[in-house]
């Protein structure tokens, strides 16, 4: 996969980490070492928690190192949503817990002296067509509290119909900032856990015994209780950075593509080409490119990524305890595209709940409620992308041979009833694994922009040898004897 501008700009300085033995017992485990991770852990610690942080691989190395790190409680145009299926109390919750999310970034920054490129800007999200939409947003905003300005004036190089903005929000170096937040931390990497049975944490060769738990890793990988699967999907995106002459200071959004402005340190992210993850169908950075040539002709291109996001099917977070039947184990989920304020939110929340047993935002973040109007539409999206990645896997559908495979590509085929992903590196070396996800079983797909296999019901994803790069998956892809398969 590629590497990001803040994983090129900031190196993970491991330190003691593994060098001491992991205790048998501690307070609270956090599994999962990206910022949701830490800022839990952080914020336990301070309280007076012993916290031991549990990470498979390296910390800051996973969907948090990819993110565009907009500080902002403007998440696309949600508050419109939040008032029409929730109602004004939850719209106004919602602004209130990100807007001092926001706060307290800043807090912590100025108290800790954080050298991390903090800047307060306005985040815009605008339209190039009717400008109903952003209209009906600003209303629904004001009325949650947000102060939302109308207006027609950006710094982007095309005229705007309209754009709803949210003053005083924020951007940084999210690596620079919790990289310094970690070092107070004890940090245990390499650690995959397997395993939460009755506050027990399980790993191959080790375990630990806590009070409390906290399933921080992105999408959990608990599958029963809590049942996390049939309520979520991930989706990918994917992020040009270049160089350029133009300076744009302030976050943009388009409405209804979701393309994405943001600058840092002489760089623009030009973010878009969002998709399902295992849905990619064609060069998602090939087209951004295009788009960035068109409006910025003198720029370069110095970075390629692509962040995944944990989408939940009524667009808000799961933050809170795990199930009813497990009052000692907790999440933090599903923060859609907006990571930054969400996991400073998830923090908050959750170190109230183990500290004092209770957080006035609990409600509006529990993870077993249910609001069928607002996520009906998607949960049948999502069971019938499951049904359709297990009857791929189930019926074996596609080629049967691997045929004129191109160097650096792979392809999924149909091996006498069994799907097997063949990857053909570039010295024309063939690799030959399992097509079935380790999950729960369902087809992968082949991103040729990332040179990646995933899986389309649940988001797990494996590098072109089969090796897991990110869950829920637990287990890397099987191999499968070449000898075995048809080359023509």
């Amino acid at each position: 996969m590629s590497i990001s501008y803040w994983q090129d700009t900031v190196k993970n300085q491991t330190n003691d980490r593994n060098q001491r033995p992991i205790p048998r017992r501690t307070d609270v485990a956090v599994v999962g070492g990206g910022i949701a991770g830490i800022l839990i852990a952080y914020y336990l610690q301070s309280a007076g928690k012993k916290v031991v942080l549990l990470e498979a691989k390296h910390i800051l190395e996973g969907v948090t190192a990819c993110t565009t790190a907009k500080v902002t409680s403007q998440h696309g145009l949600v508050y419109r949503d939040l008032e029409r299926y929730f109602g004004l109390e939850f719209s106004s919750l919602y602004a209130s817990a990100n807007e001092e999310a926001i706060s307290e970034y800043r807090r912590l920054i100025r108290k800790k002296k954080i050298d991390c490129d903090w800047e307060d800007v306005n985040a815009y999200i605008y339209s190039l067509g009717d400008p109903k939409r952003v209209e009906r947003e600003i209303e629904s905003s004001c009325n949650a509290g947000i102060k939302a300005e109308w207006t027609d004036q950006t710094e982007l190089p095309f005229p705007v119909t309209a754009a709803v903005c949210f003053p005083n929000q924020g951007k940084f170096h999210p690596l620079k900032f919790l990289t310094c937040l970690a070092e107070e931390l004890t940090i245990f990497e390499n650690i995959r856990v397997k395993e939460v049975r009755n506050q027990e944490v399980i790993w191959d060769g080790g375990a630990l015994q806590a009070e409390d738990v906290v399933i921080a890793t992105h999408y959990p990988f608990i599958n029963i209780p809590g049942f996390y699967f049939l309520k979520m999907h991930q989706e990918r995106s994917y992020v040009v950075a270049m160089e350029h002459d133009d300076h744009l200071h302030h976050h943009y959004l388009e409405e209804s593509s979701h393309c994405s402005f943001r600058s840092h340190d002489k760089l623009l992210f030009l973010g878009g080409g969002g998709h399902r993850t295992g849905e990619h169908d064609h060069a998602v950075y090939d087209d951004l490119w295009l788009r960035a040539k068109k409006w910025f002709p003198q720029a370069r291109a110095r970075y390629f990524w692509s962040p995944q996001d944990c989408m939940t099917d009524d667009r808000l977070p799961y933050i809170g305890h795990y199930s009813l039947e497990t009052p000692h184990l907790y999440l933090a989920t599903g923060f859609g595209k907006w990571g930054m304020t969400n996991a400073m939110v998830a923090a908050r929340l959750i170190s109230d709940l183990i500290i004092n047993g209770h957080s006035p935002y609990a409600f509006l973040y529990d993870p077993g409620r249910l609001k069928i109007s607002a996520s009906a539409k998607q949960f049948f999206i999502d069971g019938s992308e499951v049904i359709k990645g297990l009857g791929k896997s189930i019926f074996s559908i596609g080629p049967h041979h691997i045929g004129n495979l191109e160097n650096d590509h792979a392809k999924i085929i149909d091996h006498h009833g069994s799907l097997v992903a063949v990857y053909r590196d570039s010295n024309g070396k063939d690799t030959a694994v399992s097509g079935v996800c380790s999950h729960l079983g369902c087809a992968v797909h082949w991103n040729s922009d990332e040179k990646i296999y995933e899986c389309p019901c649940h988001g797990s994803c494996f590098d072109a040898h089969g090796r897991l790069l990110g869950g829920p998956a637990l287990k890397n892809l099987e191999p499968v004897a070449l000898d075995h398969l048809d080359q023509e």
